[in-house]
């Protein structure tokens, strides 16, 4: 017997939103400044969604502390 598909947790749909709205960002921010990349756009946006500051090294690993 197989147990039944189980539902995404909140982590998980948090998680997938914030990496949704960091790729459209990015894509966003390439699309209106050139000489801007999708992932300095993305890196924009992270630092706006993190509540407090944080270093390269804490956004590369997805430790900066966010919302």
């Amino acid at each position: 017997m197989t147990d039944p598909p189980r539902a995404p947790r909140a982590d998980d749909r948090v998680g997938a939103a914030r990496r949704a709205l960091l790729d459209g960002v990015g894509a966003e921010v390439a699309a209106s400044f050139p000489g801007i990349t999708r992932l300095g756009g993305q890196v924009v946006a992270a630092l706006y969604l993190a509540d407090a500051p944080c270093s390269m090294d804490e956004l590369a690993a997805t430790s900066c502390p966010s919302a």
